[in-house]
């Protein structure tokens, strides 16, 4: 779907451009593990708190013989009778690891806001068949999938076992469905924040297939939407050359597809907008498979994606039409075509250009494909006029992404850790030797490994209690490890980079060898001092030599940052670091 070029200019055996971006961390390239278990946590109390009480309440002859429901049938009156809430399943960025938010400020001064993110909860109906072709007998009553004129939609034609032939085929409705969930949740504890009864006294029915509400957690407000969904055991005739087309990666492999095969699909109580038969229609739904796939991607495909993401979030939002999850199906075409080879981590520019390809070509010709449902054109109710304004902007961003990024990098909503300039550092380098322009990006290297570090500190303190024994018992390594894995990868780079390896040195002690790295802390001092450095550091440093003094000529070692971090952030009105103050200290080492 697009050709990956060479990558761009080599500093000897670096490229500089990568090197310059790797200054860049998003929260997933130490910390995915960590929201990753926080998500299942998160999924395992709404199971504890809501589940059981949702499967009975649905059950209940009291929630479909309510007046509020909408006028229906008696099959599909009988259908309803069958249904019952059978699972809940949180979907979203923050749940398969796609999340794009700042992770916890290491100065806590109280003022930085929390993260805002979007949540589905899909709650999965069962207790009633759902087959794609007739039986030879029908002793129950059951759901035929009978495919839509628009790709990706169905409806569901109700099947009983005294049906006459020649009576005209009746289909179970969307609302009907929708206005059962509702009312599931407001007779139940659970609370739904936007479901009032109407004015006129009319029952309330949400507009498109979901309700609303909201949640808080150690991780931020997420804004939820509430979808009703049947499910289907069998994986539907509809998306069958998801199973059988070409792959030139390999991925997913056959195994894979083996395992999405064998999950089936759900059916979202909505229509197409351009139907005349919406009031009808069911999407079919793949999100489980989704989730799956995505926490299958590898770091190098991850953070090539979060760049890829951070441009749509800033410059593509504008006039509406692209979503967050079209931008997901982008991704997962890609990784489909491209060789596996090409996702490196010292390769990401072209692997985020190949992003920006893809879905210039989508947006030239019109037509951004389902991933599992190829026929099913995301942008096909978009008018033209729009998708050409968009692909004006795409195409631009073609021919300068790394100006691009570097722009993105500039902005407040820009969601990573940057400590530096990005711009100005790649000006600097371009003008310096090598041996220069690698002294200035090993020092910005070494200032993210002290960085990261002072970030899983943080983590620990936030954290509840109950997710961080479930981060200790899944062996979260980048919270229980004196440095975290991600932290020593910088700390690796920031020495490879040096072309004066006189700055560091080791020793044996005690029979272990010890790293120092006084040289280069002086090094690091000289950069924090220049304006290429913004990161928080320097008031930490701005705040000691108030207290010293005394000009500090070199960053000391991590626990004495810690304290001086510490020092700053009690005067901003904040919460310390220091091990003191930590729930747990365990650690794996």
């Amino acid at each position: 779907m697009c050709e990956i070029l060479p990558e761009q200019r080599e500093g000897g055996n670096i490229c500089i451009e990568e090197k310059i971006l790797q200054c860049v961390a998003f929260d997933q390239d130490a910390f995915r593990d960590v929201r990753i278990i926080a998500a299942e946590e998160r999924q395992q109390i709404w199971d504890n708190r809501f589940l059981r009480e949702l499967q009975e309440c649905s059950e209940s002859e009291f929630i479909y013989s309510r007046k509020e429901m909408p006028d229906r049938t008696d099959q599909s009156a009988e259908i309803l009778k069958h249904l019952h809430i059978d699972n809940i399943v949180l979907l979203g960025s923050s749940m398969d690891g796609l999340y794009l938010e700042k992770g916890f400020p290491v100065l806590d001064t109280n003022s930085e806001g929390v993260n805002e993110t979007d949540l589905d909860a899909i709650f999965e109906f069962k207790g009633i068949d759902i087959l794609q072709r007739m039986p030879d007998d029908v002793n129950v009553p059951y759901l035929l999938v009978k495919e839509s004129h628009f790709p990706g939609y169905v409806l569901l034609q109700i099947v009983s076992c005294n049906q006459n032939e020649d009576k005209t085929p009746e289909y179970f409705e969307p609302k009907v469905l929708q206005a059962h969930l509702a009312l599931t949740l407001h007779t139940s504890r659970f609370y739904v924040s936007t479901y009032l009864n109407a004015p006129n006294g009319e029952s309330f029915l949400p507009k498109g297939p979901a309700l609303s509400g909201v949640c808080e957690d150690e991780l931020g407000i997420h804004q939820l939407d509430y979808v009703a969904v049947l499910t289907m055991n069998d994986w539907p005739n509809i998306a069958s050359s998801f199973i059988f087309r070409q792959r030139p990666s390999g991925w997913p492999t056959k195994e894979i597809i083996e395992e999405m095969k064998n999950l089936g699909c759900g059916f979202v109580a909505t229509g197409h907008d351009e139907s005349p038969m919406k009031e009808l229609e069911w999407r079919v739904s793949f999100s489980a498979l989704e989730k799956r796939l995505l926490r299958k991607l590898t770091e190098a495909q991850l953070r090539s994606y979060l760049f890829f993401k951070s441009i749509y979030k800033l410059l593509l939002v504008e006039p509406k039409c692209l979503t967050s999850y079209m931008m997901k199906n982008i991704l997962l075409w890609v990784i489909e075509t491209v060789p596996l080879d090409t996702w490196r981590f010292n390769n990401i520019l072209q692997c985020v250009l190949a992003l920006v390809d893809e879905l210039a070509k989508c947006l030239q010709t019109r037509n951004i494909p389902n991933y599992f449902v190829p026929k099913r054109n995301m942008i096909g109710h978009i008018k033209q006029n729009i998708i050409k304004e968009l692909y004006k902007k795409v195409w631009n961003i073609q021919n300068d992404v790394l100006g691009t990024i570097f722009s993105c990098s500039e902005m407040v909503q820009f969601m990573a850790i940057r400590e530096v300039s990005l711009k100005p550092l790649y000006q600097k380098c371009s003008g310096l030797s090598l041996d220069e322009a690698k002294m200035i990006l090993s020092a910005f290297h070494y200032i993210m490994y002290l960085v990261l570090r002072l970030y899983a500190r943080r983590y620990q303190m936030k954290l509840t209690l109950y997710t961080l024994v479930a981060c200790f018992s899944k062996k979260c390594r980048s919270l229980f490890s004196s440095v975290c894995p991600k932290s020593a990868w910088y700390l690796i780079e920031a020495i490879k980079l040096l072309p004066d390896v006189s700055l560091v040195r080791f020793s044996a002690e005690d029979g272990q060898y010890v790293l120092h790295t006084l040289g280069m802390c002086h090094q690091v001092m000289q950069v924090v001092t220049t304006e290429l450095y913004q990161g928080f550091l320097k008031k930490v440093i701005s705040d000691q030599e108030y207290v010293t003094n005394d000009q500090v000529i070199a960053i000391p070692e991590f626990d004495t940052l810690v304290d001086w971090v510490d020092m700053t952030s009690v005067w901003s009105g904040g919460q310390p670091l220091s091990s003191d103050h930590i729930k747990t200290s365990i650690q794996l080492d």
